[in-house]
């Protein structure tokens, strides 16, 4: 019986040890969780003005995900640990955008800043003259003639006839009422004479007076057959001229006898109306044998876009040109078409400006920062 209650006894005093054990590790972890917000109560109240920034920026870039749905989903039952989760997004969102702004910087601005032009002097262009490197320029306009071939003229035959590297626009005369659709133009005006019989310019030649019989005065070989596939198959870009040496020949710097050249610039694109102000209108009139050549007037342009021209020589004449023709868009469509197909000189050459310098210095010094920061 002695032993009995002694079992009993000690059983009991198990149970109670046990009992005191839990309580104690109950008051504890009450304690570690009191201690828990009392480290946050006391982190907000030391909270620096730095960290209130900070977690104002890390609220902008994770607003988008409820606290809820991290509770939920994620399991992060604790103030403490979502903003700890936050702020590992927002780290990873700032680090991207740095990225981004990076990428930009080197790969973007430049372009935005300079944009690339696919242009040849003329002078560059004379350089490309190999039978691998053969370049030709028609009206402004830059093409690269390896693998042509078209009704029985290959490359080997311009390559032979020292084509590349040339100017060849009087290669290919115009039909200038196809190409300046006025009303009434008469079709004998040229912008250049009649060629030698059997030349290549010749056997281009299909303008009024080989073809008085076809409707609206000939077929415009030139423009309907050969450019089309010209710029469809070998277009390499335009002839590019630097402004200063538009506004230096504007002035008859440089020009034989002083001589003006009368050439301006309209969005960027340079018409040369030189040999048609000179000429007063179109330098040539070109019959069919059995018609006359006389004629009351070669002048075509309006008087305002002849004036603007001779005015405002080797000077950028865009405003100029839009009040002009602010109330007039047909007349303003026409005179562009003119000037385009018959008086087209290429581009502006902005590789040199400031802004093409000025975009890349800012790439070498964004390239020698970045150098910097990787090695140092």
């Amino acid at each position: 019986g002695d032993d009995d209650r002694t079992m009993d006894d000690s059983l009991s005093a198990d149970h109670a040890s046990r009992a005191d054990n839990e309580k104690d590790s109950d008051l504890k972890g009450t304690a570690d969780e009191d201690a828990v917000v009392e480290e946050d109560e006391d982190e907000t109240t030391k909270m620096t003005r730095a960290r209130r920034y900070w977690l104002v920026l890390v609220w902008l870039l994770t607003w988008w995900v409820p606290s809820p749905c991290l509770s939920c989903c994620a399991k992060l039952k604790r103030r403490d640990q979502r903003i700890a989760w936050r702020e590992k997004v927002a780290l990873c969102a700032l680090i991207f955008l740095l990225c981004c702004v990076i990428i930009f910087w080197i790969a973007v601005l430049g372009l935005l800043i300079c944009p690339k032009q696919h242009v040849q002097t003329i002078e560059e262009m004379r350089g490309h003259n190999t039978a691998d490197d053969a370049l030709v320029a028609i009206r402004g306009e830059v093409y690269d003639i390896q693998g042509f071939n078209h009704m029985g003229v290959n490359a080997k035959y311009l390559v032979d006839n020292n084509y590349p590297g040339s100017d060849l626009s009087d290669k290919f005369p115009l039909q200038l009422s196809f190409v300046c659709p006025f009303p009434d133009l008469d079709p004998r005006l040229a912008l250049s004479p009649k060629p030698e019989p059997y030349t290549d310019t010749w056997l281009h030649d299909h303008r009024f007076w080989r073809h008085p019989d076809m409707v609206a005065g000939g077929f415009n070989y030139y423009q309907y057959r050969l450019m089309r596939i010209m710029r469809e198959n070998y277009s390499r870009g335009k002839i590019a001229t630097e402004p200063q040496r538009i506004e230096m020949e504007g002035k008859g710097v440089g020009m034989p006898n002083g001589m003006r050249r009368y050439w301006s610039i309209i969005n960027n694109e340079l018409f040369d109306l030189t040999e048609y102000i000179q000429r007063r209108g179109a330098p040539f009139v070109i019959a069919p044998d059995d018609h006359s050549n006389e004629t009351r007037s070669r002048m075509f342009l309006d008087d305002g876009v002849h004036n603007m021209f001779q005015m405002h020589p080797g000077q950028d004449i865009t405003d100029k040109w839009n009040r002009y023709f602010a109330k007039h868009p047909v007349a303003r469509r026409i005179h562009y078409q003119c000037l385009r197909g018959a008086f087209y000189a290429g581009v502006v050459d902005k590789r040199k400006s400031f802004q093409c310098y000025f975009a890349n210095y800012v790439l070498l010094a964004s390239s020698v920062a970045l150098t910097s920061i990787i090695f140092f």
